[in-house]
């Protein structure tokens, strides 16, 4: 990376930098930009559009590294820089690492620098937008948008109070909770679009469909509170999955095993049942272990996995039938072989 932004003359003609699939880099090629002060924005989130920020595995990519560079870009007198996007790795460390990491030391230094800037105005109705409403802040004390630049739009670089909203009532400017990015109105449609929370995501953020009515859910719903089955695969939205009888259900116990109704009644499936005397919902396997430890005492569930060990019983005799068979088999085998060693013997 440091020849080819030596060759271009980045520190003197790049103005927008992202490292799209850059997930290789540990961050040393950046230092060519060190100084500069035409780059207006640089993304170093390693992903793309319409991509969820977690990478795995972990990108190397280290803020020992990359801050010196940034620190050399904000104490330019002509900087010029109105938008950085961190890597999800960064932001999702606890506050004994952020201390070492040296991040929220960074971030406050960049928000004083753009503050030192003076106050901006809102792309839409021009009014001045003063603090907590201050479009160049960056957050450094929340947990979920830590390290995120609030109220700056990811694509145009403009910025937006919280007051302007469109013609449907809807904020100007909204954040992805897929991406993680906050577009404006003008560059990106931010939506509501799932169909099991109120959460708004960027067209093409949703990449799932309810199995039943064919509307888009979004990553979190899917996989942690609506789907899928474990047996067939398929998937509900909150409102096809229901409230008082849920569809599909996942197991309380583990937190891992979930399965809809059809196949938690199949043969040999790892059913998810719910107790309506304990309200215990709990797949076959757990509800069963929890019996046999005694952790479990409800005779309702005790009657729910009484067909299970009816077959584990059975299941038991079978294996120790087959068991016996075997042993029969080898002591056979082993007065055989003792028939023959001693026919050996009388030869010698």
């Amino acid at each position: 990376m440091i020849s080819i932004l030596v060759h271009i003359d980045a520190i003197n003609k790049v103005k927008r930098l992202k490292l799209t699939n850059c997930t290789n880099i540990t961050g040393v090629g950046l230092r060519p930009l060190r100084f500069s002060t035409v780059i207006e924005q640089i993304d170093l989130s390693l992903v793309g559009q319409q991509q969820r920020p977690e990478l795995d595995p972990e990108p190397p990519i280290s803020c020992e590294l990359v801050l010196p560079v940034l620190y050399s870009i904000i104490n330019q007198d002509r900087c010029a820089l109105k938008h950085l996007e961190f890597p999800k790795i960064w932001r999702d460390i606890d506050d004994d690492t952020l201390d070492t990491t040296g991040l929220t030391q960074f971030i406050m230094e960049y928000n004083e620098m753009m503050e030192n800037r003076g106050a901006a105005s809102c792309s839409k109705c021009h009014q001045t937008l003063e603090h907590p409403y201050q479009p160049i802040i960056m957050c450094y004390d929340d947990e979920r948008d830590y390290g995120i630049q609030m109220s700056t739009c990811h694509q145009c670089l403009k910025y937006y109070c919280a007051n302007c909203t469109d013609e449907d009532g809807n904020t100007y400017l909204n954040d992805c909770y897929t991406c993680e990015r906050r577009y404006c109105k003008e560059c990106c449609a931010t939506k509501a679009g799932c169909a099991s929370c109120p959460s708004k995501f960027c067209p093409g953020c949703l990449h799932h469909n309810c199995t039943n009515c064919n509307a888009e859910m979004c990553d979190f719903c899917y996989l942690e509170d609506f789907g899928p089955c474990d047996e067939c695969k398929l998937n509900w939205c909150s409102e096809c999955n229901g409230i008082d009888d849920l569809y599909i259900r996942h197991c309380h116990t583990c937190g891992v095993s979930r399965c809809c109704r059809e196949c938690s009644e199949k043969e040999g499936v790892n059913g998810v049942h719910k107790c309506h005397r304990c309200d215990l919902q709990s797949c076959d396997e757990c509800r069963m272990k929890e019996c046999q430890n005694g952790n479990n005492t409800c005779p309702f569930c005790l009657q729910m996995i009484a067909p299970l060990l009816f077959k584990e019983i059975k299941r038991l005799k079978n294996r120790n039938r087959s068991l016996g068979r075997r042993i029969q088999t080898l002591e056979y085998d082993k007065v055989m072989l003792q028939t023959r060693l001693r026919g050996v013997e009388n030869r010698r």
